[in-house]
């Protein structure tokens, strides 16, 4: 009699977890449908080729095939799709969810001035991210990791054509919410062996490491370039607490604040270490940013510079009406974040 009791009490469980991993399963799906719903209605294209639910008992596995999102108009995040997306979460645990990005990405266009837009097609050999959620429903934290990267950066000048390869050994993104007044939150980013193309200027970055804090408004439900907007003209800013950039034979350790203009173009302050300023200088010419005649004329300038301190730059770094100086010299012009058509208000 008692064995009876006890089978029926582990029968009592078993159906009641069966039927509760399945009601949050539909919900999962249901809120999936609902937001495409939600995004249609607002005129954005969101579709897919196939959506399916497994993973029982232990977790709930949404697998998407070939998902697809267009936005309803300008100022919004460029078009995205992918061959395959799946989403994971622990029916006891609904508000972490991880990510599978491991295929073929494609984002864009991105507008980067008059006449130009920036299409980029990534395969990304193995990806995740985890997305936490707090009590609320706010974003707690984000975490993405891309490896073994490979595609294509095609820029688009009138009718013409220009594609650059894209490589890239890791690519790591985290970013964490904080609850500190007119403190959005921490970001944290890193890139190792990334390159762009064949071009000399473009040199393969080794090593690009980002830690800063977002201060500013509480961000509110808006398109982008609107967000942006509010977020600046709030009196917005980022910490830099470290920033690292190792860059064929360029060194850079920065640290400071930077904000955005009128323009839209980063303003603000940094000092910075450096060596390799030369190779800095020939980048700068190469990428059309710098004269010839003007890098021969500070060159001299920096070495002075470095020599005084025993070889290796130790200079303030100035953004400022769209121009970015190394110390006292001026090495490469400053284009707005945002198109003309999306920074009127």
């Amino acid at each position: 009699m008692r064995y009876k009791g006890l089978i029926g009490a582990v029968l009592l469980v078993v159906a009641g977890y069966t039927g509760f991993y399945f009601f949050v399963a539909q919900t999962m799906v249901g809120g999936i449908e609902g937001w495409v719903g939600a995004w249609r209605a607002q005129g954005g294209t969101a579709e897919y080729a196939r959506l399916e639910r497994q993973g029982f008992p232990y977790r709930i596995v949404v697998d998407i095939d070939r998902p697809r999102l267009a936005p309803p108009g300008p100022g919004t995040p460029p078009a995205w799709s992918a061959g395959h997306l799946a989403a994971v979460i622990q029916p006891w645990n609904f508000r972490h969810v991880i990510f599978d990005l491991t295929s073929r990405h494609r984002i864009g266009p991105f507008a980067t001035g008059p006449g130009r837009q920036l299409d980029i097609d990534l395969t990304v050999g193995e990806g995740l991210a985890s997305h936490r959620q707090d009590d609320v429903g706010r974003l707690h934290d984000l975490a993405v990791d891309l490896k073994e990267l490979t595609g294509t950066a095609t820029m688009r000048v009138g009718t013409g054509k220009f594609p650059a390869a894209i490589t890239g050994e890791r690519a790591q993104l985290h970013v964490r919410r904080s609850d500190a007044p007119a403190r959005i939150g921490e970001v944290s980013l890193r890139l190792d062996n990334v390159a762009v193309g064949d071009v000399a200027w473009m040199a393969p970055v080794e090593r690009l490491a980002l830690l800063a804090e977002i201060g500013g408004p509480e961000p509110s439900p808006a398109p982008p370039a609107e967000m942006l907007l509010a977020w600046r003209d709030g009196g917005g800013a980022v910490e830099v607490k470290q920033l690292t950039l190792i860059w064929g034979e360029a060194e850079i350790r920065a640290e400071g604040t930077l904000s955005l203009d009128q323009e839209t173009r980063l303003i603000g302050a940094l000092t910075a270490k450096v060596k390799g300023h030369r190779a800095l200088l020939e980048r700068a010419v190469l990428a059309g940013a710098m004269r010839r005649g003007d890098a021969d004329k500070a060159l001299p300038i920096l070495n002075i510079l470095a020599a005084a301190a025993g070889g290796q730059l130790s200079v303030p770094v100035t953004l400022q009406d769209g121009i970015l100086k190394l110390g006292p010299v001026a090495i490469a012009r400053l284009a707005p974040i945002l198109p003309r058509r999306l920074r009127a208000r």
